[in-house]
């Protein structure tokens, strides 16, 4: 039985497509990201990340973050600290 329409979205960090709710939503405010949304969505604009330690260390470059967010970015999230707040929010 299908559900319906699933998004997809694409990684900064890989490029590859994967449904939006399998990946890491960052979200600009002001001039910092806010991470990890799993459940509801944080307003501001966001781009999504792989839950994969690789994929967040390229997506986690403060060029990327820039271009994707379109904006100017002084405070970025570790990559320890989204992955540690991913494997709570599974438990």
């Amino acid at each position: 039985m299908e559900r319906g329409h699933i998004p997809v979205r694409r990684c900064i960090g890989c490029g590859r497509r994967r449904p939006a709710r399998e990946m890491i939503r960052l979200t600009a405010i002001d001039d910092s990201v806010v991470s990890r949304t799993t459940k509801g969505k944080t307003p501001g604009r966001g781009c999504y990340a792989c839950p994969e330690e690789k994929c967040l260390e390229k997506a986690l470059q403060k060029a990327r973050l820039e271009k994707a967010l379109r904006r100017k970015i002084t405070t970025v999230p570790s990559k320890e600290g989204l992955l540690t707040g991913l494997k709570e929010g599974m438990t």
